[in-house]
């Protein structure tokens, strides 16, 4: 089983950083600097992006649990999967702990 959140939606480049919301630190700005994460801001907003794609500039929240011939996405934070109860029990199964 593997868990791939890096992959955009968009053009599908791996090419990605963690947006990191919240007041940054000289290090933060030192990495944001490098290309290693994006700051997203002050203001924590909940549901906001998670991910920036260097190579399209796509923003997104994704979770993408692949298992043995299956892939179960959940993009956003509006759109869950069609299987949601057999998702909710993988996440269970990863974490040991109940996901509704």
């Amino acid at each position: 089983m593997a868990v791939n959140y890096r992959k955009c939606p968009k053009c599908g480049s791996c090419n990605s950083v963690k947006i990191v919301y919240g007041m940054p630190s000289f290090k933060l700005f030192q990495e944001a600097e490098a290309g290693k994460v994006k700051l997203g801001g002050c203001c924590i907003i909940e549901g906001g992006p998670e991910y920036h794609c260097k190579d399209c500039n796509n923003e997104w929240n994704r979770v993408e649990i692949i298992t043995d011939g299956r892939t179960v996405r959940k993009y956003g934070d509006n759109k869950f999967p069609e299987e949601w109860k057999q998702f909710c029990k993988m996440i269970k199964r990863i974490t040991g702990k109940e996901f509704r």
